[in-house]
């Protein structure tokens, strides 16, 4: 829930009176305080893959979010795959892709559409950057990174 610009600090302030506990002691923003804040967070964030050896990967934060967890980490930004976890990582998200692939060609349309009627972005299309990043990255050795922007 985003207030109005005011302090939220203020005991007139109308979200303050909504929650028993307007602000936490352990947060940098006291106007920040519930879980529909984080994920309003991850939705709105960009979050960009590094490698020494390949070009840097952008992406939404949800998306992102998602390509992580198919490679089968916990999804936090930020973080960092070392050299050595870079092929599983690279395995499970293509293994995840093909799955998708196969679960579109047993579709009856065979186009997903969104809720706006157009057609959705597949999730090979989505992680092939990725994708290729992870290639390179794994036959040069080196690590990833990712960081919110």
């Amino acid at each position: 829930m985003r207030h109005s610009g005011m302090d939220c600090r203020n005991p007139e302030h109308r979200d303050v009176k909504l929650c028993s506990r307007p602000w936490r002691l352990d947060a940098g923003n006291p106007c920040r305080h519930d879980e529909a804040d984080i994920a309003c967070e991850i939705l709105s964030m960009l979050v960009t893959f590094q490698s020494k050896v390949s070009a840097d990967v952008t992406m939404f934060g949800d998306v992102a979010a998602r390509m992580l967890k198919l490679m089968g980490h916990s999804g936090t930004v930020p973080g960092a795959l070392l050299a050595e976890d870079v092929p599983a990582a690279l395995v499970r998200l293509k293994q995840a892709v093909e799955v998708d692939r196969g679960s579109l060609a047993a579709s009856e349309s065979g186009a997903e559409e969104g809720e706006s009627g157009e057609r959705a972005v597949s999730l090979a299309h989505r992680a092939l950057p990725l994708i290729e990043l992870l290639t390179a990255a794994e036959a040069a050795g080196c690590y990833v990174t990712w960081d919110k922007y």
